[in-house]
């Protein structure tokens, strides 16, 4: 394979690769959760409280499916986790209609706009963590991380 078209290759693998760990991460966490008896089933209502962990965990798991994407991509890093940024805001947007659009939504109104907002931000930091852990900060002389 000639090296141009092992990185056609990775750019889409990179951007599957972080959907597939916020897939797999979010259904795991919520199997998990809901095995334990800490959530209902899924479809079950919930209170608003009640819904702040899994906001809390998928947030986390977003920026390491940003990071992954970004350690992965092939160039041009950036553009990969906002390309991921792009397909999570279209899919949250399309089941945000969704939801709205039929009564009796299980998902709180503000769960949806949290993580429509939040989705660019976590792409970029995303970014920044894979970049600090290729280039990790100098350390000085006394071996405390330079500022």
């Amino acid at each position: 394979m000639t090296p141009s078209l092992i990185s056609i290759i990775r750019s889409p693998a990179a951007i599957f690769a972080g959907i597939a760990v916020n897939v797999v991460l979010s259904l795991a966490l919520d199997g998990i959760f809901q095995g334990l008896g800490v959530l209902p089933a899924a479809g079950q209502p919930m209170s608003d409280y009640l819904h702040l962990l899994p906001f809390s965990y998928r947030v986390g798991i977003a920026l390491f499916g940003f990071y992954v994407t970004a350690r992965l991509a092939p160039s041009r890093p950036l553009l990969h986790a906002l390309t991921l940024a792009a397909i999570a805001f279209a899919l949250t947007l399309a089941s945000t209609v969704a939801a709205w659009s039929k009564l009796g939504a299980v998902e709180p109104q503000w769960l949806q706009l949290a993580m429509l907002t939040l989705l660019f931000p976590m792409a970029w930091l995303g970014l920044r963590l894979a970049k600090c852990s290729t280039n990790p900060a100098p350390a000085n002389q006394s071996g405390a991380l330079a500022v």
